[in-house]
């Protein structure tokens, strides 16, 4: 591909938030698992028990991928009072979704409170339309905490709480191994993680 060929030509490339199988180049991206556990960890404390994990599609995308595991490993260290799925939503199907979330409902049982978290802002804007659709309010019948929030999710129900990415920062991180390397900095390929930032509001606040 187009990628691999600029690679082999012996230009160099940065990857941001995407690896690419078979490329050794720098990467900068979200620390995806770090951001996945505070966010896990917020939850829990605040006294949800049931946790379903909203996604697009996994296949092919790095950071899908890393968000998934990472989830089920902030599941696993919490059991057996935290119980944990996951769902792929595919644009076009919202009934699935829809049965999904009552699905989750359902499993609350009485002192379990239910929560979701979305992978991206596309999958927020899918969940805040479910929720719509069902007659239900964040932060009441379901909590929520999404990556990637949407520049309205202070303004979406009791505000939805996200993880805010370090975009500026992941920017210039990437800018800066560019120009070293055009610089000729000839060095291991490097991996710089940046923290996120969970913002809390209504949709995830403690009952």
């Amino acid at each position: 591909n187009v990628v691999d060929a600029v690679t082999l030509h012996g230009k160099p490339a940065v990857l941001v938030d995407r690896r690419h199988a078979g490329m050794h180049t720098d990467f900068v991206s979200l620390d995806n698992h770090s951001a996945m556990r505070d966010t896990c960890g917020h939850l829990v404390e605040g006294g949800y028990r049931e946790l379903l994990y909203v996604t697009e599609p996994q296949k092919g995308v790095s950071s899908r991928r890393e968000r998934t595991a990472a989830f089920g490993a902030c599941v696993a260290a919490h059991e057996p009072r935290v119980a944990g799925e996951v769902f792929e939503s595919v644009e076009g199907e919202s009934d699935a979704l829809d049965e999904a979330l009552r699905a989750l409902h359902r499993r609350a049982k009485r002192g379990r409170r239910a929560a979701v978290v979305a992978g991206n802002a596309v999958v927020t804007l899918r969940v805040a339309q479910a929720m719509a659709r069902l007659g239900w309010q964040f932060g009441q019948e379901l909590g929520f905490v999404g990556f990637d929030g949407p520049e309205g999710a202070s303004l979406i129900g009791p505000g939805l709480s996200t993880v805010a990415q370090p975009t500026d920062a992941i920017g210039r991180c990437a800018a800066t191994c560019l120009i070293e390397r055009l610089q000729g900095l000839h060095v291991a390929a490097r991996q710089l993680l940046l923290p996120g930032q969970l913002v809390v509001r209504g949709s995830s606040q403690p009952a």
